[in-house]
């Protein structure tokens, strides 16, 4: 246990990652960026299951070999753009082929779990776990599947008292997958403004595993006096910049709405008009979407 100890770090992170971004609490995600040096390091039973967790992904990646599969391109690095420089980086496991599944290689996804791993059917079942570190996953699997382009993966759960392993196709959400894009985006405009996000609901399940429970005041201890005036440097930062910004938010969702308005009547997959660059898509649903992006950034049309 004492090297166990000994291999425990908090490291610092500087971008968003898929791992995590599934996270039920936007204010989570802030402070692993903005607060890193802050989190509560991992005690040593929990370094004990991250070790644990290697073994196990090696011990499923020989099993799937035993059984036909092919595995290739494990632990291979990669990142989502999401505006301005911004990223969300991650490594997946690797890429699965053979048997059932044919030749074209999909994106794979290993976790370990000391429960009945077979009680999930679906992987939208797992959004509605109590534990965020289950929430996250599925978020994570849309992501791989939205970088590589891929309409599916697979989502291999090996149960660690059977030694069983549990196969879950996941396909990819279109509508998830953007969801996650912008609430990431919504994160490094709050570390932008060095501010943190909205501060949700007391969830018990969320909040005490929380390694930044410590810095983050949870909304039962916030003061407010007999008048109902509310005593919260967060919130009061929020109050003013609400009122500062509050006209120019609305001129920017009026010129939002003519410039896709516009783009949409035009039907060019691209136009540039003045500073912006205005991309009209298809999503798989058959809906018209158009980006509006200022000239420059991602400007490859």
């Amino acid at each position: 246990m004492a090297a166990k100890a000994a291999k425990i770090r908090v490291m610092p992170q500087h971008t968003l990652r898929a791992s995590t971004i599934g996270h039920p609490c936007s204010r989570n995600l802030y402070y692993q960026i903005a607060n890193w040096q802050d989190a509560a390091p991992p005690d040593v039973a929990t370094q004990a299951l991250f070790d644990e967790g290697h073994w196990m992904e090696q011990a499923t990646l020989q099993d799937l070999r035993e059984a036909g599969y092919t595995i290739t391109g494990e632990q291979v690095s990669f990142t989502v753009n999401v505006r301005d420089g911004k990223e969300i980086t991650g490594h997946l496991d690797g890429w699965i082929s053979g048997n059932g599944l044919g030749t074209n290689a999909i994106p794979l996804e290993i976790k370990g779990y000391a429960f009945a791993a077979s009680q999930f059917k679906s992987w939208r079942e797992m959004l509605e776990a109590p534990q965020p570190w289950l929430r996250s996953v599925p978020a994570q699997l849309q992501l791989y599947l939205l970088q590589a382009n891929s309409e599916y993966g697979v989502l291999v759960m090996r149960d660690k008292k059977s030694g069983q392993i549990f196969p879950l196709p996941v396909e990819l959400d279109y509508d998830f997958a953007e969801s996650l894009l912008m609430r990431a985006e919504l994160v490094y405009e709050h570390l932008e403004m060095e501010m943190p996000p909205p501060q949700p609901p007391y969830d018990d399940n969320v909040c005490s595993k929380c390694a930044f429970e410590h810095i983050c005041v949870p909304l039962q201890n916030v003061v407010i006096d007999d008048a109902g005036l509310v005593f919260d440097e967060t919130q009061e930062k929020f109050a003013s910049t609400y009122v500062k910004t509050h006209e120019a938010a609305q001129l920017h969702d009026e010129a939002a709405q003519q410039l896709r308005a516009f783009a949409k009547g035009i039907g060019k997959q691209c136009i540039t008009v003045g500073a912006v660059d205005l991309r009209l898509t298809t999503r798989k649903d058959g809906a018209k979407v158009v980006k509006i992006n200022p000239r420059g950034e991602e400007n490859d049309h």
